[in-house]
């Protein structure tokens, strides 16, 4: 983690979408990476339309979790260790993943996970409002807890069905990962997957169900008759 993000813990800011947000991230990566100097809130603010306050309010979380760092006159930049997981991964959001992984966030979701694979998702806000209130005396928001979920599921750390959550994401445990479709029995309503070499039964609509609901479309399609 960034020296700059300390023992500060935040939540992200409610009121800019994650979609907004991660724009935000990328934007600041691009002009940081031309100029090789910190970026100030004017800089950026008219490439992803915020205000220049909204900008303040949204690096704040960022800060928090080590992404982004204070640089010289009010200004902000990536910190050295999320360059570093960058650059082994060209997506932002599976560096994002492995990032905030090292988090508080990651933390507490990984020992929650390794309680009980799936947890109810009122479950998780209650055990982050806990933790939160614990490390700053403030009670969190409930939409900035929402917002966070939000963050979760949009970078594939969490996954969300019928008000349970899934962890899906384990840095180490990725290198070791095999997530497969076994057998789509067409005489059937179940299809097998094979996760971590565990053979799981799940009923085909459901399934479809939520390959559309949270999935995003490919250039080459496939079709579950």
């Amino acid at each position: 983690m960034s020296k700059d993000s300390g023992d500060v813990i935040d939540l992200p800011y409610a009121k800019v979408s994650v979609e907004r947000q991660l724009e935000l991230i990328q934007s600041i990566l691009a002009i940081y990476e031309e100029t090789e100097k910190g970026v100030s809130r004017r800089d950026v603010a008219p490439i992803v339309t915020l205000a220049v306050d909204n900008v303040s309010r949204c690096v704040g979380f960022w800060i928090s979790i080590g992404v982004l760092e204070r640089a010289e006159g009010s200004r902000y930049q990536p910190s050295e260790d999320f360059i570093q997981v960058l650059s082994s991964d060209n997506d932002l959001r599976e560096a994002l993943q492995k990032h905030i992984l090292e988090s508080w966030i990651g933390s507490l979701i990984r020992l929650k996970s390794k309680i009980k694979p799936k947890f109810d998702v009122n479950e998780l806000k209650d055990s982050i409002a806990k933790a939160f209130k614990t490390q700053t005396g403030k009670k969190a928001s409930e939409c900035r807890i929402n917002t966070l979920f939000d963050l979760l599921t949009e970078i594939k750390l969490i996954a969300v069905l019928d008000d349970i959550v899934t962890f899906i994401h384990d840095s180490s445990e990725s290198d070791k990962t095999t997530r497969k479709i076994l057998e789509i029995p067409n005489d059937k309503d179940i299809i097998l997957l094979e996760i971590h070499s565990n053979i799981y039964a799940i009923d085909r609509e459901a399934l479809v169900c939520y390959i559309e609901r949270e999935g995003k479309s490919v250039s080459d399609k496939l079709r579950i008759d």
